[in-house]
């Protein structure tokens, strides 16, 4: 098209002597003009094509990622779900244990409490079997040595009955001895979570044994957690500081049941 109205100009030029009607050109170059625009337009139309494609799949792209990003949290929550249950399964294991050890502890120190006792009344009923023993062998003796058995008797019965009290007073003193040193290392434990600064890290209920070494009068030489401690580093290095804090532990009145290396259970709680 270009080609021939380039011709048509060059024509008309060429031969200036015959008359051009001025509409004739004016129509082509609508011609041409209306042509260009009409490829324009197509093109405008074909790239307006491209980019709406281009937009729908960025649409769907991001659509997709959405979906991908509300499925990788719903997956990170429920995984959070499921840690969390199984601490709390954990926890209540951990809590049913102890209340079980407890209960085997208590039952064992009654079993032996029991035993203690049958002892005795066995210790007793064959004390008294033997002195019916020797009082019949000695109905069999003469009248004259009747005094001097009884006499003999009467002595045994007091070794005996003073046996007795001594092993009652033994067992209760024993008892006494395990309460009094029960006592002191509540009274450490006491003092110790009293001076226990609770760092934000720390969860309540978090159970800790602890080993101190201190000297007479309670002075703390160190103290360290020992292992199976579940709480992190920073809520162990803050019971150590804690039982520091507290030197010096108690003493006075449990001098009787003091000792140079002692272990306790912490139990943080919530402040």
């Amino acid at each position: 098209m270009h080609v021939v109205f380039g011709f048509i100009m060059f024509w008309g030029l060429s031969h200036s002597s015959v008359k051009i009607e001025p509409q004739v050109p004016v129509a082509i170059q609508a011609a041409v003009v209306d042509r260009q625009q009409l490829v324009a337009m197509k093109e405008r139309k074909l790239e307006q094509r491209r980019d709406e494609a281009a937009e729908r799949r960025r649409a769907a792209a991001e659509e997709q990622r959405q979906r991908d990003e509300a499925a990788a949290r719903e997956q990170q929550r429920q995984e959070a779900e499921r840690a969390e249950q199984q601490r709390v399964v954990r926890e209540r294991q951990q809590r049913e244990d102890a209340r079980l050890a407890a209960q085997r502890q208590e039952q064992e120190l009654a079993d032996a409490r029991q035993q203690q006792l049958e002892d005795l009344q066995r210790q007793r009923a064959e004390a008294e079997a033997e002195r019916k023993a020797i009082e019949q062998e000695q109905n069999r003796l003469e009248e004259q040595r009747r005094a001097r058995a009884e006499e003999e008797q009467r002595q045994l019965d007091a070794e005996r009955q003073r046996q007795l009290m001594d092993i009652e007073a033994q067992q209760l003193a024993q008892a006494e001895r395990a309460t009094l040193e029960q006592e002191w290392v509540a009274a450490i434990r006491t003092i110790v979570t009293q001076n226990w600064r609770r760092p934000p890290t720390a969860r309540a209920g978090t159970q800790c044994r602890v080993r101190v070494d201190q000297l007479p009068g309670g002075d703390v030489v160190s103290a360290v957690v020992l292992p199976g401690c579940q709480a992190d580093e920073i809520t162990r290095r803050s019971i150590i500081d804690a039982v520091m804090r507290s030197d010096p532990l108690p003493y006075a009145g449990y001098e009787s049941v003091f000792r140079r290396q002692v272990i306790f259970d912490f139990v943080s709680t919530d402040l």
